[in-house]
């Protein structure tokens, strides 16, 4: 019994250690296509919520505005927490088996709302198909999303 409560204390202390004021309560950043063209949706996902309670939720996609991709967040909600970064995976990792090949996009801009972050070139979802909100310094998910 007293290993269970010391397992117990443990596992709380670490969802309590991520987190944190860090980031921005709220996003309205939305994409502004070049004059005399039409954003276009290429793929979409819906966030799932991750590991130990922290949850991220809302919808994602991947947009294309004239010649630029945008992942798109739409309805976003997330917990907080230090080092929130968001990421394209080849898995959707766990604390026990955390990402080992992903392109890190950088740290969440929002903890909710709508917000893009924009691509450098077109994304390779055939390879990189997983958005993962991803707490860096605890190797926590937060949340993630298949995108077809």
């Amino acid at each position: 019994m007293k290993t269970f409560y010391s397992v117990l204390v443990c596992a709380v202390l670490f969802m309590v250690s991520c987190k944190k004021e860090n980031i921005p309560a709220y996003g309205n950043d939305v994409i502004v296509p070049p004059q005399d063209t039409q954003t276009v949706v290429l793929y979409t996902g819906t966030l799932i919520g991750g590991e130990f309670g922290d949850r991220a939720r809302g919808d994602v996609s991947i947009e294309k505005a004239g010649s630029r991709y945008y992942l798109l967040f739409k309805n976003f909600t997330s917990y907080n927490g230090p080092d929130l970064h968001v990421y394209f995976s080849k898995t959707i990792g766990n604390n026990a088996t955390p990402p080992v090949d992903y392109i890190d996009l950088g740290f969440l801009k929002y903890l909710s709302g709508t917000f893009h972050y924009a691509l450098t070139g077109q994304p390779d979802v055939a390879n990189y198909k997983y958005v993962m909100i991803w707490c860096a310094q605890y190797r926590i998910q937060f949340g993630y999303s298949e995108l077809k």
